[in-house]
């Protein structure tokens, strides 16, 4: 009786997947294809902080993975592009909502 249930059961798991498989084969896919953007090759972002909103709390620095994000005492931070991986940590946990990111697509070096 074990055997026969551990067969039902293995089986019945291996065949379900097999079939939900199968079955999203043919379905049409849920994810959008982002291959097709017409994006330039020095696509970035622009990171502005706005400095009337901000109360030069740190945190953006401390998240930031990159370090590109420098607070000197008494100063504004200072957002520095050439290090930053925009992954927008910053923007999310900053409590003021002071820093603002646009996309910004750029077709020459000039930026």
């Amino acid at each position: 009786m074990i055997k026969e249930f551990l067969k039902l059961v293995i089986l019945g798991d291996i065949f379900g997947a097999f079939w939900i498989g199968v079955k999203n084969c043919f379905r049409k896919p849920v994810t959008k294809n982002l291959l097709n953007i017409n994006r330039s090759e020095k696509f970035r972002e622009i990171v502005t902080i706005n400095k009337d909103k901000c109360i030069k709390c740190r945190l953006c620095e401390n998240i930031c993975p990159n370090l590109s994000i420098r607070l000197n005492p008494g100063e504004f931070p200072i957002w520095n592009k050439e290090k930053c991986c925009y992954c927008r940590l910053c923007r999310k946990i900053c409590p003021k909502q002071a820093i603002i990111t646009k996309e910004h697509y750029n077709n020459s070096n000039e930026e």
